[in-house]
């Protein structure tokens, strides 16, 4: 065995030309073949599996929670609830370029339809929600003087830029019955914490408006949600600029954690690497005084990782 390497070193040294052209290629070869290998960047993957946490994985994994993010836009005492509204449309037109790669629904925003769906459900039952004394005020509006006064709001209202919208429930229910099923569930609780606004649900002092994102991406997948959290933030400053000193816009989600997790569990790993490489290589040229020992010790090692890696590939894709 002792002669085969000898020989070996032999031809190298006396062809040195092809050993540096073979030595280049398999270096090369090597580098470009181990692209092929995914790194998965899962932050769960650090904790090790058996029978008992095992099960809590699974469960991080596959929780509804796990998805979202919330983002809570916020006035100033000099803002308007316009500007509040406007804030909210500018953040969610931007958001929906988002959409469906990575982001699946944008929840906090209430279509037209759903409104006068929900309208259209509540009159065609209405005895459910009516108490006994929404029967006399009925009764009230009912008199000459009533209708009369019912009609002529109703008019301006149609007439008005707004007719468009409250044309269908104006036309369905003129005397506004509706809305008196609607106050008795207010009243009774039901979301007594928040109101429709222009359209999103926001607080009921007019200084909130909450938004909830459900990620296409699941959360271990560390590099999509990097990019997302990058444009994200990149939103949130845009309409934090253009609205400033009247709105804040802030999200918060299990997502926007575990990316910044994974960035500083990287930026320590880096970190820590190269403070190590870094004193190795001091030593070895304070050792050997000689500058170009230590590359020349660390081709091989890096030769023997690329090797390892592309063995690597072959048992498994990442």
């Amino acid at each position: 065995m002792d002669r085969f390497f000898f020989r070996t070193f032999q031809w190298l040294k006396t062809h040195k030309l092809w050993s540096i052209f073979a030595f280049v290629t398999c270096f090369v070869g090597l580098g470009i073949y181990v692209q092929n290998l995914r790194f998965e960047e899962d932050i769960t993957k650090l904790i090790p599996v058996d029978k008992e946490n095992a099960v809590y994985q699974k469960v991080l994994n596959t929780v509804n929670f796990a998805d979202k993010i919330i983002i809570n836009i916020s006035r100033d005492t000099k803002a308007s609830p316009q500007d509040l509204v406007d804030a909210a449309n500018a953040l969610s037109d931007s958001l929906a370029t988002l959409q469906p790669d990575y982001i699946a629904q944008i929840q906090g925003k209430i279509a037209e339809d759903n409104i006068d769906s929900t309208l259209l459900f509540v009159y065609n039952h209405l005895p459910l929600f009516l108490e006994p004394k929404d029967y006399q005020t009925i009764q009230r509006k009912l008199n000459k003087d009533s209708i009369e006064a019912i009609t002529l709001a109703n008019y301006k209202s149609l007439i008005s830029p707004s007719g468009i919208i409250s044309r269908e429930t104006i036309l369905r229910d003129p005397l506004g019955l509706t809305f008196m099923a609607l106050k008795n569930l207010r009243q009774s609780g039901l979301n007594s914490d928040f109101i429709v606004e222009n359209g999103y649900v926001m607080s009921e002092d007019k200084q909130h408006i909450l938004l909830f994102l459900s990620l296409a991406t699941e959360t271990n997948e560390t590099k999509k949600n990097t990019l997302f959290v990058q444009e994200l933030n990149r939103m949130v400053d845009t309409v934090n600029q253009s609205f400033q000193d009247k709105i804040k816009v802030s999200a918060f989600g299990s997502t926007l954690v575990a990316v910044a997790n994974a960035n500083q569990i990287k930026t320590d790993i880096q970190f820590t690497v190269g403070i190590a490489l870094t004193l190795l290589l001091l030593i070895l040229i304070v050792f050997y005084r000689k500058f170009y020992i230590p590359i020349i010790l660390f081709i091989p090692t890096l030769f023997g990782g690329l090797l390892a890696m592309a063995v690597l590939c072959l048992v498994r894709q990442e």
